[in-house]
């Protein structure tokens, strides 16, 4: 009997979970899309190849029917519910000036590369405990 691949779903579950460099440059490339519906499914599909939405609500505070409602086609999700999940993911958002447009207020330097708005993969911080004055 033939062995039975494993379906696309699962199999990019697997990429996702193993390495978050693709993870990150998957985020990236449904951000470039403009299609903040494609970046919903990407972030989605981060989400499930992790711990799923029972432990992003739990992680978040964000009820699992909100989560699937903000990520949904339909979706219109808020910039903290939004930063909130990404951080949870272990992904921030970083600005950089996309000189293509040219519609910058900096100044224009003649060495700079061209640069856009990026997801990036955060490294793990340990938490910093604060002392009681006394």
């Amino acid at each position: 009997m033939p062995k039975k691949s494993a379906s696309y779903d699962d199999f990019l579950s697997q990429q996702l979970r193993e390495d978050p460099e693709l993870a990150m440059a998957y985020l990236n490339e449904a951000y470039e899309s403009k299609d903040p519906h494609a970046l919903f499914v990407a972030i989605r599909n981060v989400i499930n190849a992790h711990d799923g939405m029972t432990q992003m609500e739990q992680d978040t505070g964000i009820k699992r029917q909100s989560l699937y409602k903000m990520l949904s086609n339909e979706g219109n999700p808020g910039w903290i519910s939004m930063c909130t999940v990404l951080d949870k993911l272990g992904f921030s958002i970083e600005f950089k000036i996309n000189r293509k447009t040219g519609k910058t207020r900096a100044k224009k330097s003649k060495t700079a590369q061209p640069q856009k708005a990026v997801v990036k993969k955060r490294t793990a911080q340990k938490p910093s405990v604060a002392k009681k004055r006394g």
